[in-house]
């Protein structure tokens, strides 16, 4: 995917602010804007002195870091800067010349996070030679795939809910108490659908199942068979 710079004006910011907090306050289908900024950010991100609105938001495997200018003064130039650590800042976007000193919303499309923290922050440059900073602005991008597991305990069957891996290759593990392999399974690309495993091969116990996928760190959690005195996952 390539990184991408959109514009677009600034004229309806007041009423951008009143549908966010319409959203929010009225907990409609606005996940991404409400959970990427609360209602109280959205308002104190925005400041009179520098005239700009700065936000980065996390993506399934990008950034959307975004920036809205609603000042009159003139700017050179906006350089958006990036950092893994918070210091050692290095630039990864700057205007171009036709971009320059114009009003409106840009978007940059930063492909290729890195995992665990991402930080960004905007310089605004001005024609009087003056330069702010923004705020800094975090996304981080886990190195471990969460997953639950139910029912746990389980009787001759368990799913498997991977929905945070969805659309990335899943290796699962299951693994005795002795630590010897009991199953494997490769899963090309996880979906939103939990994955049904057949338990009914195994004795009764505790396993350890292992969850991994490309670039991130195994996570494991117990998983306990029980089927003594007709136990089932519906109480019967």
């Amino acid at each position: 995917m390539m990184n991408r710079l959109f514009t677009f004006s600034a004229g309806m910011f007041p009423h951008f602010i009143f549908f966010v907090l319409l959203l929010c306050v009225g907990n409609l289908s606005a996940r991404t804007v409400c959970e990427a900024s609360s209602v109280e950010s959205v308002l104190t991100t925005y400041t009179n002195d520098s005239g700009i609105f700065f936000q980065a938001e996390k993506g399934k495997e990008s950034v959307n870091v975004w920036w809205l200018k609603t000042s009159a003064e003139r700017v050179k130039m906006y350089v958006l800067e990036y950092s893994a650590l918070g210091s050692d800042w290095t630039e990864i976007y700057t205007t171009s010349e036709t971009e320059r000193g114009t009003k409106g919303r840009y978007v940059y499309v930063h492909a290729a996070p890195g995992i665990g923290k991402n930080h960004y922050r905007l310089r605004t440059e001005y024609e009087n030679g003056e330069a702010l900073y923004s705020e800094m602005r975090t996304v981080v991008f886990s190195d471990r795939v969460f997953f639950n597991l139910y029912p746990n305990p389980a009787d001759s069957y368990v799913n498997l809910d991977l929905s945070e891996a969805a659309g990335e290759p899943v290796t699962l593990w299951v693994y005795d108490n002795l630590g010897k392999e009991r199953m494997r399974i490769t899963i090309d690309a996880a979906d939103e659908s939990p994955v049904r495993l057949d338990l009914r091969d195994l004795v009764d116990g505790s396993y350890f199942v292992h969850i991994g996928a490309a670039k991130r760190r195994r996570v494991t959690k117990v998983l306990t068979i029980n089927r003594l005195h007709g136990w089932s996952p519906e109480g019967s």
